[in-house]
């Protein structure tokens, strides 16, 4: 009862404390953001030179001579220019406070709901989204996280009004999770085997019903609509991905025999031990979002820096993947990550690709994000330095669509606040 109330009082206060910053109104006006050191995350290096948006698009990028009349100038010399940096597998938007179970709009009841879209939940007044934003995350890919076949999840812009404003790609992929195979501890009656094997079953039977279901309303003989299945329809005519969540190497094999089975378009998520089979994944060509690098190893005979390197060996076999992190505040490291694997073997121009054009590439939104290419969305932001450093990452300045977002947030606020506290007085 006590952490209860805690829980209410602590979500008021919070509430009460700071205002949303309000969202950014489409300007016709044109922008050119003057000298600064471009990172395209799409041509090797980076380069000094300007950038016009138009309509919130990128209309002109290198040397511009001739720029259009009633141009807004941003002076940006000795600063950097990134792409929005893209956050899949997130729960942002969809919690609040952990500890307060009315603010989590993750997890569905049940246990196969594809039907559930996380869309419609999205939060665009999340006082976690601001302070996100602040390091230059202002995409995300917001999933479902419960039971079996979880949802879909959509890819959201972190500006707008309403989820409808804030939706870049609705319905994207449908999100499963793989039953661990994992005993902890003696297991000396079964107990813990059967409850897996009666998971996984679970798991492939409604994936048998799911693909019945479509191959009986293909024929056109269905005679009732089961809207959980006539989620899946997309899945089978391979129109949507699947994501499946797993870690350990049994967990993945079981999402290959689901792919092979089924025809689906596979990415895996979390893949802890993808780097065992990184041949493999390359050449069946099978994305991975590769999940919290900045952790210990999964086994006590493993190299301590393991998930450290776990980046250098997918990129060395040719995969294709990304980097994320798990929960929703946790998010504002994602940048972080990335800047770990320089350390550990990717070069800058690798490893921004794996917070940027790759996770587009795999969330099949390249074509309008995730480079800074003319004709994409003007969806970046100009950092005061390096952007994948947590010492000299600041931004200056960030566009959604064109729009300049404002970067305040209850931290910045609380911030400026004590910066006051603590001034020297003359």
């Amino acid at each position: 009862m006590k952490q209860w109330l805690f829980s209410i009082f602590l979500c008021i206060s919070v509430c009460m404390f700071a205002q949303q910053p309000v969202p950014a109104n489409a300007t016709s006006q044109p922008i050119w953001i003057k000298k600064a050191t471009i990172h395209t995350a799409s041509v090797k290096g980076t380069f000094t030179g300007d950038i016009l948006i138009e309509n919130g698009k990128i209309t002109q990028l290198g040397t511009i001579q001739n720029a259009p009349n009633n141009v807004t100038v941003i002076e940006a010399e000795g600063k950097h220019v990134y792409p929005s940096f893209i956050a899949p597998n997130t729960i942002l938007g969809l919690a609040e406070i952990e500890a307060a179970r009315a603010t989590r709009d993750y997890a569905e009841v049940g246990v196969i709901t594809p039907n559930v879209r996380t869309q419609i939940g999205f939060n665009t007044d999340s006082k976690i989204i601001p302070t996100v934003r602040y390091n230059g995350i202002l995409i995300a890919q917001v999933a479902p996280t419960s039971g079996l076949i979880s949802g879909q999840s959509s890819i959201m812009y972190l500006e707008g009004w309403h989820w409808e404003d804030a939706t870049l790609k609705a319905n994207d992929a449908m999100y499963i999770h793989i039953p661990s195979f994992r005993i902890y501890g003696e297991d000396k009656e079964g107990k813990q085997k059967e409850s897996q094997e009666k998971r996984l079953n679970e798991l492939f039977k409604a994936f048998e019903d799911a693909y019945s279901y479509y191959i009986v309303k293909k024929a056109n003989k269905v005679n009732f609509i089961d809207q959980r299945w006539e989620a899946m329809i997309p899945v089978f005519e391979q129109k949507m991905p699947v994501f499946a969540v797993a870690n350990e190497l049994k967990q993945i094999y079981t999402a290959f025999e689901l792919s092979e089975k089924y025809k689906l378009k596979l990415v895996l998520v979390g893949a802890s031990d993808s780097w065992k089979i990184a041949k493999t994944l390359a050449e069946k060509k099978i994305p991975v979002v590769l999940e919290r690098i900045h952790s210990l190893p999964d086994r006590e005979d493993e190299d301590i820096d393991l998930p450290f390197k776990k980046p250098k060996i997918l990129q060395d076999a040719g995969v294709l993947f990304c980097l994320s992190m798990d929960g929703f505040w946790q998010q504002r490291n994602l940048p972080f990550l990335a800047g770990t694997a320089i350390a550990y073997g990717l070069s800058q121009e690798e490893a921004l690709k794996t917070i940027t054009l790759n996770t587009a590439q795999i969330l099949g939104i390249a074509d309008r994000v995730g480079s800074i290419e003319v004709g994409k969305e003007a969806t970046l932001f100009i950092s005061e330095g390096d952007a994948l450093d947590m010492k000299t990452s600041v931004l200056f300045k960030a566009f959604v669509q064109g729009k300049e977002i404002q970067l305040t947030s209850i931290q910045t606020e609380l911030y400026q606040k004590y910066m006051q506290k603590y001034q020297l007085k003359p």
